[in-house]
């Protein structure tokens, strides 16, 4: 369709195409925290929740549009493209819920903060205006704020393209097609729980179901390495090579092999956004996620990894020192009382050598009663 005529035709089109994710959150039932609360108080509990979710957005790579009053915006797949665009956004909505959660449960008078989100993807016209600032012609960021104005309290729901990029990652639950404002069709949303088990890059964004033909050398000389390893003798294997060779297939293809009874494999998987957070494959691999119920009934996705029966399952046999450093890098640097005043007092070369020798410790603890496969992907990042 042609629209330039004589009047337009000195205006600049500028702006790129590109497929990003939108996360808009709020704080639900605002107007009955104003009721309990002074409004300095509320105030002070907006910026809290803000404070968090900007921090968690950031970590995530996240780009924050805005954030006042109940609520704010995200976007995530921005400066550059990012293929966990979809997932990243997901993991920041559930995480901004729960520290909401957290931030009312520590209120002197335990206010009970719920927080709903909407996260859309799709294709839209950005145009960065300032360094930091961006315009955006499209329809996904209308959308986000749809999907999030009908969200249940302290849940996350997704558009139907969010759900098709991330099932290979999270369980859903199906939440039917909305009628939403300003959109002509009905609209299919679904609701993210919980991450799915041993979800690394190969198998949560690929479906590897082909026949596995010409690696049969490179297996073969694998599962010698291994044979050598339940003999007592420690193997290293390293898989170089070009994306999309086949790298990740050959160890998945191992682990077919093996199985559940013959070895315990931990995949520590390497991400990209996951640069600025220390010994991060480890620390994800450890943390656990799980759904409970809050105190209104409502399932609530935790992230935060304070569970101490999980910790203690985790390092049984590992020693005091051990258990403090895991607690503080599964807390990512939340640590009260004696354990944080005595991390206070070393030195940063100190802590990196405690935190490697902690996470040697719990690796040898695990291989002392049974054989192991630690698989690190993209070793790269």
């Amino acid at each position: 369709m042609d629209f330039s005529n004589k009047d337009t035709q000195s205006i600049e089109l500028r702006g790129e195409r590109r497929q990003l994710t939108a996360l808009f959150y709020d704080i639900v039932d605002s107007t009955t925290l104003l009721h309990q609360l002074d409004p300095e108080d509320f105030q002070l509990l907006q910026n809290v929740i803000h404070t968090n979710a900007s921090r968690i957005i950031s970590r995530y790579g996240g780009i924050i549009d805005q954030m006042r009053g109940d609520g704010g915006v995200a976007y995530f797949g921005l400066p550059l493209p990012d293929e966990d665009a979809a997932e990243s956004a997901i993991l920041a909505a559930l995480e901004i819920i729960e520290r909401g959660r957290i931030s009312g449960e520590a209120a002197d008078d335990h206010i009970e903060i719920r927080i709903r989100a909407g996260i859309a993807t799709g294709l839209v016209i950005v145009d960065q205006n300032t360094e930091s600032r961006y315009d955006f012609v499209g329809l996904t960021p209308a959308l986000a704020e749809r999907i999030q104005a009908i969200a249940a309290p302290n849940t996350v729901a997704v558009s139907d393209p969010t759900y098709r990029l991330t099932r290979g990652i999270f369980q859903f639950q199906p939440l039917g097609e909305a009628e939403l404002k300003g959109f002509n069709q009905p609209q299919t949303l679904w609701r993210p729980l919980q991450q799915r088990p041993l979800a690394d890059r190969f198998s949560k964004l690929r479906r590897p179901y082909g026949r596995f033909v010409g690696r049969e050398g490179d297996l073969k000389a694998i599962c010698g390495c291994w044979s050598h390893a339940q003999k007592g003798q420690g193997q290293v294997v390293e898989l170089v090579g070009d994306a999309g060779i086949g790298k990740s297939r050959l160890t998945l293809e191992l682990r077919r092999i093996l199985g559940e009874e013959e070895a315990k494999v931990h995949i520590f998987q390497c991400q990209p956004r996951g640069n600025s957070r220390p010994l991060h494959p480890f620390v994800d691999a450890l943390r656990p996620k799980t759904v409970r119920r809050g105190a209104n009934g409502n399932e609530v996705t935790s992230c935060d990894a304070s569970e101490a029966a999980t910790l203690d399952r985790l390092v049984a046999d590992c020693s005091p020192d051990t258990r403090q450093v895991l607690t503080f890098l599964l807390g990512e640097g939340r640590l009260d009382g004696a354990g944080a005043a005595q991390l206070s007092g070393i030195s940063h070369q100190q802590f990196v050598e405690m935190a490697m020798a902690a996470v040697l410790e719990v690796l040898t603890g695990w291989c002392r009663k049974r054989s192991q496969i630690f698989i690190i992907e993209d070793l790269h990042w």
